[in-house]
């Protein structure tokens, strides 16, 4: 980071300020437009008598034009898609952001597929019905072989997946699902197999991909994070305070990951299952940073910033790769250590 006199600092900072609440301003304009037009195309507000003032299209497209002149002042680029690569399926979205957040939630039974539900219709009947003889479980863990699954063998090449292999074979036995079902398992069979394991077993299959990745941020750039916060005016317990949520694998409300592909074009990536690695993320504020990077069809900023505190390069991060891989390294040792000392016991 340069060193700076005062008075420069505070120069940078008022500009820095300046262009911020420039920015703000516009989006907010363009946001209230773009309402305004939709509260024009609603029947019940047509037949108000008093019509909402729609604003010209000309003023709309001037502020688009602006917005995207500021950005691009900043070396904020338009987002340029790869051609003829489809987007996400709802699926394929749900298995990403299951990975990222780790947020469980119960499909809903119309997205399970046919060979699941079937099974898993017979099981609850069984556990309701009072003159059941089946014995539970039918199936031992061992018994299912997930590998014969082609959701699986994607689902796999996430991490967090790939280590609750074990959990999701302990609940199939648990739900008497026959093994045979596994190669026809979807995606929400499988994210509803290991939401019944985190009820059965009160706590998490996996730590989220977010939350290791906040845990990556501040041990590699808690540091220079913490000199920009505080260049940026921010009080040094207010600083203390986030640094220690990062510790801990969260954020405070003001900052959040953006993905620089983002999970419904993840396909555009070379290896597409590393959408929620460290690697695609940019830690930023959410207002209006995060705001500007999703304005239009999508902007990006420099692929080697890690942290976007500002518009200026001075409230910005560069990548250190060297410094990322020897703390990969160091918590790769870490979970062997863990692993070696379970089985010495």
């Amino acid at each position: 980071m340069p060193v700076l006199t005062k008075s420069k600092t505070a120069d940078r900072l008022a500009q820095e300020k300046h262009f911020v609440a420039a920015l703000r301003y516009k989006l907010d304009a363009l946001a209230n437009a773009q309402l305004k037009e939709d509260r024009q195309a609603s029947k019940i507000l047509k037949s108000a008598a008093k019509r909402v003032k729609k604003t010209k299209p000309q003023s709309i497209s001037h502020l688009k034009s602006e917005i995207h002149l500021l950005l691009s002042a900043s070396n904020i680029q338009p987002h340029r898609p790869r051609q003829n690569v489809p987007l996400a399926t709802r699926e394929e979205s749900w298995l990403i952001r299951l990975d990222w957040d780790g947020k469980f939630h119960q499909p809903a039974d119309t997205d399970f597929s046919e060979a699941y539900a079937r099974e898993r219709q017979i099981y609850m009947e069984q556990l309701a019905l009072d003159d059941t003889q089946m014995s539970f479980p039918l199936y031992q863990p061992q018994a299912y072989e997930l590998h014969t699954s082609p959701t699986w063998l994607f689902m796999r090449r996430f991490q967090n997946y790939a280590n609750s292999a074990k959990y999701i074979c302990e609940q199939l036995s648990r739900q008497n699902i026959s093994p045979e079902t596994v190669q026809k398992m979807n995606f929400f069979d499988f994210s509803n197999v290991l939401y019944n394991w985190m009820k059965e077993n009160n706590r998490q299959p996996f730590e989220s991909a977010r939350s290791r990745n906040i845990k990556m941020f501040e041990a590699c750039y808690g540091n220079e994070f913490a000199e920009i916060m505080e260049l940026l005016d921010y009080k040094p317990e207010y600083i203390s305070r986030m640094r220690q949520k990062m510790r801990n694998g969260n954020t405070d409300p003001m900052i959040n990951f953006h993905h620089n592909i983002n999970v419904s074009r993840f396909k555009e990536l070379d290896e597409p299952h590393k959408i929620n690695r460290f690697s695609n993320m940019l830690l930023t504020f959410v207002q209006p940073h995060h705001r500007i990077l999703h304005f239009g069809n999508g902007y990006e900023a420099p692929r080697d910033i890690v942290f976007f505190g500002g518009f200026d390069p001075l409230y910005q991060i560069r990548r250190n790769p060297e410094r990322e891989r020897q703390y990969l390294q160091t918590q790769k040792l870490a979970a062997k250590a863990i692993k070696d000392a379970k089985y010495s016991r």
